[in-house]
């Protein structure tokens, strides 16, 4: 048997509960967990806005570190006992999780930052071949985790991110085009100038309404997160006369198309960009603190699950 942070039904509290230790299948390893970050992810399927399809009781938890306990058929037993980041097929906050996409950590890289180089990595990543053949694109919610880092591979790839912002947060993104979300015609200047067709959307509602009109003719607005947990209103004429586009980005239906391993090596080779700043960690029974320090001190920094 194992502790796990669940939710038993829908739209109701998790809680701290005693579960089976699941058994990994084909291609999947079984991880005794050491650490796991508390992401948007998890708040959305806490308040009850995450997809239909979501089985319960879910355990919590997206991503996370720890050692490899046992390995299902397919998988070298070469694996077992080594330290892996990993994104769970069951979830992270619990004494073991199963994985089907993982990969060794350094020796000399702490556990926790280790912890969060899994899920934002690999979606900047993913994010940047969406936007190949693309010199500029729109990046809402640019003091974000996944921000930051998209902002970094694409500086680093000759990339012109244009942010778009609260007024209170241009001064503390670290890109050369930041831009107040309320100055409506400079979006548009700057839409025109660099041509801009693609627009990277974390925040959902009138974020990525205003962004979607800003884009030019034949636009696509790549859908990625939802952090207001607004609806985007459309004025289906943007679809109609100027042919945009609305696509949406889900990691999960990504990561089979790219090999692990190359993935891996990516993270690696920019391993000092994608290095998060941990704010503070609680032990797994104080799973109730740590998601009331998240709410106020989101912004500060990644907040850590911690299992005993």
């Amino acid at each position: 048997m194992m502790k796990a942070i669940r939710i038993l039904k829908k739209k109701t509290k998790p809680l701290l509960t005693t579960v089976e230790i699941p058994s990994a299948g084909p291609g999947q390893i079984l991880v005794k967990m050491e650490y796991s970050p508390i992401n948007p992810h998890d708040i959305g399927s806490i308040m009850g806005f995450k997809k239909q399809s979501q089985v319960f009781p879910l355990t919590l938890g997206v991503e996370g570190i720890g050692k490899i306990e046992s390995v299902g058929n397919g998988v070298s037993s070469s694996w077992i006992g080594k330290r892996v980041a990993c994104i769970a097929s069951s979830g992270t906050w619990a004494e073991y999780c199963i994985a089907s996409y993982w990969n060794q950590i350094p020796e000399n890289l702490d556990p926790q930052v280790g912890s969060c180089i899994s899920l934002a990595p690999l979606t900047s990543i993913c994010l940047l071949k969406e936007l190949e053949g693309h010199q500029a694109f729109f990046l809402s919610a640019p003091t974000s985790t996944i921000g930051k880092q998209t902002i970094a591979l694409a500086l680093k790839n000759g990339k012109t991110p244009v942010c778009i912002t609260n007024k209170e947060d241009v001064g503390n993104v670290q890109s050369s085009i930041v831009i107040d979300h309320s100055d409506r015609s400079r979006i548009e200047e700057l839409s025109k100038e660099h041509n801009v067709l693609r627009a990277v959307d974390l925040v959902g509602g009138k974020m990525a309404t205003l962004m979607l009109n800003s884009l030019q003719r034949y636009g696509k607005l790549i859908s990625v997160g939802n952090l207001s947990m607004e609806t985007i209103d459309v004025d289906p004429r943007q679809f109609i006369f100027k042919r945009k586009e609305i696509i949406g980005f889900n990691l999960y239906h990504y990561l089979p198309q790219y090999e692990q391993e190359g993935l891996s090596r990516l993270i690696y080779e920019n391993i000092e960009m994608f290095k998060p700043k941990i704010s503070n960690v609680f032990n797994l029974s104080n799973y109730i603190q740590a998601l009331k320090y998240y709410f106020a001190n989101f912004h500060e920094g990644k907040v850590l699950i911690k299992v005993e």
